[in-house]
C-alpha cells in the first residue's frame, strides 16, 4: 500500500511541475477565502510546493494569521486537476531563494530574487486530491468495466495524504 501512496505522491509532483501555474487560496483577517494565481518556483523532493513573493504582499498578511492554504492546479487540455490542502511557512532564506529562481519567475518578479523585500513560500501539504483524466478513453472505459464486473465503484481521482 506504501508504494501506491508513493507512486501517487510522486505522480502529483508531476502533475504541479507540469502545470506550474495554480490559485493560493488564504484566509483574510475576516476568514474570508481569498484567491490569486501563483506560479510554482520548485516542488521539492518531499512534494512541498515552493514561490516567491513580496514581504509586504497582501498573502504575508493572512499567512501570519492563519498559515492553513488550499492550492488549485488545473490542466483543462488534457483533463488534469489537483487540489492541495496544507500549511505554509515563510523562508528567507536567501541560498533556497536563489537555488529556485528561474528565468520564467522574470515576468512576477523583474528585479530577479536578489531585491531584499523578496521572501519564498513553501507549502507543505497534508492532503492532495487529483484528476488525471490524460489516459485514453480506451484505458478509462476497461477500467470502468473492470471495476463494475468486480462489483467495485469507478475511482478517476487518486488521493495523496
Amino acid at each position: 500500500m506504501k508504494a501506491r501512496a508513493d507512486l501517487e505522491l510522486k505522480r502529483c509532483c508531476e502533475l504541479i511541475n507540469t502545470i506550474r501555474k495554480g490559485i493560493l487560496i488564504t484566509r483574510n483577517i475576516d476568514k474570508m477565502l481569498k484567491g490569486r494565481p501563483m506560479y510554482t518556483a520548485k516542488v521539492d523532493e518531499e512534494c512541498n510546493i515552493w514561490f516567491y513573493t513580496k514581504k509586504n504582499s497582501e498573502k504575508i498578511k493572512h499567512i501570519s494569521k492563519n498559515n492553513e492554504v488550499f492550492l488549485v492546479y488545473s490542466n483543462p487540455s488534457n483533463n488534469s486537476f489537483l487540489t492541495v490542502r496544507g500549511c505554509i511557512v515563510i523562508d528567507e532564506d536567501k541560498e533556497n531563494e536563489k537555488e529556485f529562481w528561474n528565468s520564467t519567475l522574470k515576468q512576477w518578479l523583474p528585479q530577479g530574487c536578489e531585491v531584499a523585500d523578496i521572501v519564498l513560500l513553501k507549502v507543505i501539504p497534508e492532503e492532495v486530491e487529483f484528476w488525471d483524466g490524460s489516459t485514453n478513453k480506451f484505458t478509462i472505459l476497461f477500467n470502468l468495466f473492470y471495476s463494475f464486473a468486480e462489483g467495485e465503484h469507478y475511482h478517476a481521482s487518486g488521493h495523496c495524504n
